[in-house]
């Protein structure tokens, strides 16, 4: 992509130039590829999509979120993300979805259903009061419209991920005490990542560290933004 020629356009070269290169905590994924972060940004309607875990220690901690808790903390660094971008480009309509992974909880780790969903409608109401402008929906609730997808996953999952990969998702399940099968969970992301990129050509706002991501998000261009202290608030 020639980066140059975009600079007419002031509100991708604040995010080019200045933006970007501040806030990233990890280089991006596709970012001047062909379809990347740089081409969507240069459209005028931009759709950010963040996927959100379900509570890991939920019988533990209880699902109950307060003000100061890792949530609202990671939540207000994604506000302070929102406000930048809308304020410097104001000639861009971005819309930002969440994606609530509850079927990942007690679809695949055998965390109790209930539990589950009772972290996720207290996260409705989080993201309301914090990001009032963005919109949810829950995986669980599309997932078998990514069927296909999950049909050629699960066919070709050992042509689709390096033994690394798995080696990562298994010492994941076993230090979060999961008893699912991490397979299960590659596929399942596999499945999603397409399905998500078919239907909703996003910018992915990451709230992990780019290993989790690594070969199982497709052609969905990422950008890391938060710094450690922010990821993953769900499995604190």
């Amino acid at each position: 992509m020639n980066i140059p020629k975009y600079y007419e356009d002031p509100s991708f070269r604040w995010f080019h130039t200045i933006f970007y290169p501040t806030h990233k905590t990890e280089s991006a994924y596709r970012y001047e590829e062909e379809d990347g972060v740089c081409s969507r940004m240069l459209e005028k309607r931009v759709t950010l999509f963040t996927p959100w875990g379900p509570k890991y220690s939920c019988q533990e901690k209880g699902v109950t979120l307060l003000s100061g808790s890792p949530e609202t903390k990671t939540l207000l660094r994604l506000r302070e993300i929102w406000d930048m971008l809308t304020m410097h480009m104001p000639d861009r309509t971005f819309s930002w979805e969440f994606l609530f992974a509850d079927w990942y909880g007690y679809g695949i780790n055998n965390l109790p259903q209930p539990s589950v969903l009772e972290y996720f409608r207290n996260m409705e109401y989080m993201l309301a009061e914090y990001l009032p402008d963005a919109v949810f929906t829950y995986w669980s609730a599309m997932r078998e419209l990514a069927q296909p997808f999950r049909e050629h996953a699960h066919v070709h999952l050992e042509t689709m991920v390096s033994s690394e990969v798995v080696q990562d998702a298994q010492a994941t399940a076993q230090k979060l005490g999961c008893a699912g099968n991490p397979s299960d969970y590659l596929v399942e992301r596999i499945a999603e990542a397409r399905f998500i990129e078919e239907t909703l050509h996003p910018v992915k706002i990451s709230c992990v560290r780019s290993q989790k991501n690594r070969e199982v998000d497709g052609n969905i261009p990422c950008l890391y933004l938060l710094p450690q202290r922010f990821h993953a608030p769900w499995l604190i």
